[in-house]
């Protein structure tokens, strides 16, 4: 008997529904096999994401990460991931409208693969989500 297959998941941490229906847009049509989570908020997130840790039938493969949140910050949110054992490994794509070099370098130090400023080229912001579910193994 094969153990249960474990289903691959991406969780977007986007408090702003346009840009999480592009996102999740973007990952469906590249990866229809993939479960897109969404969070609106930092502690929505760490919730979900502990409780998908402990689940031994997801995969929890990527998470895109805003940083202009309510309540906890996506700085915040990127510490706590990188200071639980079960996910620190997990690829971040930090996405934001918040542009300060700073604040790019601050989260690359922290962990992310990736950072990309909104407002988002399509093109690049597509190109940028397939090398990130590349690293992920998607």
């Amino acid at each position: 008997m094969h153990p249960p297959m474990r289903y691959p998941v991406v969780i977007s941490v986007e408090d702003d529904d346009g840009s999480y229906a592009v996102l999740r847009e973007l990952l469906q049509e590249a990866h229809p096999d993939v479960r897109v989570e969404r969070a609106r908020n930092g502690s929505e997130a760490l919730k979900k994401l502990n409780g998908m840790a402990q689940d031994p039938n997801v995969d929890v493969r990527l998470v895109l990460l805003d940083v202009r949140l309510p309540g906890m910050s996506g700085f915040e949110v990127l510490a706590a991931i990188r200071d639980n054992e079960s996910l620190r490994r997990v690829p971040i794509v930090v996405l934001t409208g918040k542009a300060e070099e700073a604040d790019r370098l601050a989260c690359l130090e922290k962990g992310a693969q990736d950072y990309v400023e909104k407002p988002w080229d399509l093109q690049d912001l597509e190109n940028i989500l397939k090398a990130a579910c590349m690293r992920a193994g998607l």
